[in-house]
């Protein structure tokens, strides 16, 4: 026997042997060894040819399994649809192990998996919403917390908790390979590979194979939980943005709602027309079926509806509501609180509807309510109930506005009753004195001439001075009630123009010269200041010259000596203006308006000292009123200036005319 040898080791014999005793030659032995170390290449050569034949193999299959590894790998990367990466994993691994059929199972919060994936051959049962209880494995080999395989060669050949044998029966299993998918040593499902004709025995590389595959279907469905998060994130984020959006939009809505009814009703100073306009601009924006406004007439004990508005039929209606029948509205209302509540008539079961009361307050008085009715399904919310009561707040701004307009109205209407009482009763009084002052200033004349004629002695002039203060009151008093009456006639437009054609450039010197003197005496300078031309004025010259004489007059009165009082002219295409001025007295800002007044007297100013009556400035004012003209004032830096605006022609239609005189050179 020659030994056989592969890397020093012992591979086996070749012997030869005989049937009778022989002696070996040395040429045999030696033959022998020789074709010895040639079947010990041989078997060498064969044994590196099988162990590259097993590594190509290997390498083969690792190629395939890295292969399968990265196509699911890539196809998890590649898409989110986790059933689509499922059904493509099964397909892919049914391929790969030559299975009859793939399962892949899900557990959820419950103890039930649910087959979410199957790959199988159409002439097998489908296990797709078949149920896998976790307990079956807790029962058996327990690997659901471990990371185990479940291996099953033959389901005849091993036991098993009779639920999962009656189960892979079910699925006509013979054979199966159960790896679980685990997440943190939390079972998330199972991959399941089974074979139905037969019974297998499965590799060792196979198990490992399909560890790998759980890990990653493991990572598909994290991915696709995480996925759906996300997408269920987004979705709330989507609906929080669109419902923030129709909130905002909604608030924006009803402030401009608000700004209109605000505005509307402020314009206003009716006061019903103010609540209509409110119900009709909160009844349709706010889609309810009925919106009315009442007030409280609170010593009548009762509410009355002032008007409302019914979907989009506008109806006026009047209706009288006892307050003392609904104490648990009002008692609320008056609190100036708002009430929201459904009413149910127990008359008509059917008739229920969702009520917002909102009071319309003023300080602290409640002026009345705005209410709203809608079905019951309907209910208001927060920024409707805000609205409501802003609009209810601008209300009760504007009827508070309203009614204090009318109040001030009444009382005007009141004072201007009591003004043409005054001016009745001092015309009637006017015309009474002036008879009887006439006739007084008739006998001083008399009494005058009789004590001429009778030559009494008056040495010290005492008589003379007597007479001369009785002439001087009665004509004062002749003047304040001549003055009475022609602002009487003038405020009734009862004074007829006698027209005429004026030139000023020669009367207005005649008008101011009496009163050159008196500036003169006075100390005061007088400037006039007229144009070579001016245009031809048609209008009163008795108006114009006693409009002329109260303005010198107040000039001359109120002028301190030593400073200038002025008199302009001029004139534009349709307009004469003249202009009065003085130096050295000003008129406070707020006096201004009221310097026309009748008996007006500027506080502060020695109107008393100064004498007059307080109507001149009144009668100027009507007098030029009366030609078609205006008046202004104007007062700072020490000086006043009254401008005096009068047509060339006057307006015939607007102003009563007793007739057209003679054009007159002369003043």
């Amino acid at each position: 026997c020659v030994p056989l040898h592969h890397s020093d080791k012992l591979v086996g014999l070749i012997c030869c042997d005989s049937p009778e005793p022989r002696q070996w030659t040395e040429h045999e032995i030696a033959t022998l060894k020789e074709i010895a170390e040639y079947l010990s290449f041989a078997l060498k050569e064969a044994h590196a040819q099988q162990q590259r034949s097993q590594a190509e193999a290997a390498l083969r299959q690792q190629h395939q399994q890295e292969r399968l590894l990265g196509k699911i790998t890539q196809q998890i990367r590649r898409s989110l649809n986790l059933e689509e990466i499922l059904q493509t994993t099964v397909t892919e691994i049914r391929d790969f192990f030559q299975a009859e059929r793939v399962v892949v199972y899900c557990y959820q919060q419950g103890r039930n998996g649910m087959a979410i994936a199957q790959s199988a051959h159409s002439s097998w049962t489908s296990s797709v919403n078949m149920r896998m209880d976790r307990s079956w494995f807790e029962k058996g080999t327990k690997f659901s917390q471990k990371g185990s395989t479940y291996v099953i060669d033959d389901i005849e050949q091993v036991e098993l908790p009779l639920e999962f044998h009656q189960f892979l029966a079910q699925q006509q299993v013979q054979a199966a390979l159960l790896v679980p998918i685990l997440e943190n040593y939390q079972l998330l499902g199972m991959v399941a590979v089974y074979e139905c004709s037969q019974s297998r025995h499965w590799q060792i590389w196979e198990m490992d194979l399909l560890k790998q595959l759980a890990i990653q279907v493991a990572i598909a469905i994290q991915q696709g939980k995480l996925y759906q998060q996300v997408e269920q994130l987004n979705s709330n984020l989507e609906q929080k943005v669109e419902q923030r959006t129709a909130q905002l939009k909604q608030a924006l809505d009803l402030e401009a709602i608000l700004k209109r009814i605000s505005d509307q009703v402020r314009d206003s100073l009716d006061e019903t027309e103010i609540l209509q306009t409110a119900v009709e601009q909160l009844a349709l924006p706010l889609e309810v079926d009925c919106c009315c406004a009442l007030v409280y007439p609170l010593e009548q004990g009762s509410s009355t509806d002032c008007y409302e508005q019914i979907t989009s039929v506008t109806t006026s209606p009047s209706k009288v509501e006892p307050i003392a029948e609904f104490p648990e509205i009002y008692q609320q209302l008056l609190q100036q609180q708002y009430l929201e509540c459904c009413f149910l008539s127990w008359e008509e079961p059917q008739a229920r509807m969702a009520i917002l009361v909102c009071p319309i307050v003023d300080e602290q008085e409640v002026l009345g309510e705005l209410r709203l009715e809608t079905l019951p399904h309907h209910s208001f919310n927060d920024v409707e109930i805000r609205l409501v009561r802003q609009v209810a707040n601008q209300c009760a701004i504007a009827v508070r506005q309203a009614r204090l307009y009318k109040a001030a109205q009444q009382q005007a209407e009141a004072l201007e009753s009591l003004n043409h009482l005054k001016d009745d009763f001092l015309s009637s009084v006017s015309h009474e004195l002036r008879s009887p002052m006439t006739n007084i200033k008739i006998a001083l004349k008399m009494l005058e001439i009789s004590f001429k004629q009778v030559k009494l002695v008056d040495t010290e002039g005492k008589i003379q001075r007597y007479l001369q203060i009785l002439q001087d009151e009665s004509k004062r008093e002749l003047d304040l009630i001549n003055d009475l009456l022609d602002l009487s006639r003038l405020e009734a437009g009862s004074e007829p123009l006698q027209l005429s054609t004026i030139k000023l450039q020669e009367c207005l010197p005649e008008i101011i010269q009496p009163f050159a003197a008196r500036a003169h005496s006075q100390q005061q300078l007088l400037e006039v200041e007229l144009p070579t031309q001016l245009p031809p004025l048609n209008s009163d010259q008795n108006a114009l010259e006693r409009i002329f004489s109260e303005l010198l007059n107040n000039a001359c009165k109120y002028t301190p000596p030593g400073e200038k009082i002025t008199v302009s002219a001029w004139s534009t295409q349709t307009k004469i203006q003249l202009r009065v001025s003085n130096s050295g007295v000003e008129i406070p800002q707020e006096e201004l308006s009221l310097i026309f007044q009748k008996f007006y007297r500027i506080p502060h100013h020695d109107s008393l000292k100064k004498g007059g009556t307080g109507l001149g400035l009144a009668l100027v004012k009507k007098l030029v009123e009366h030609l078609g003209g205006t008046i202004e004032v104007e007062s700072a830096t020490a000086k006043t200036m009254f401008t005096v605006q009068l047509p060339l022609t006057p307006n015939f239609s607007k102003i009563a005319i007793a007739k057209v005189v003679r054009t007159i050179p002369n003043c």
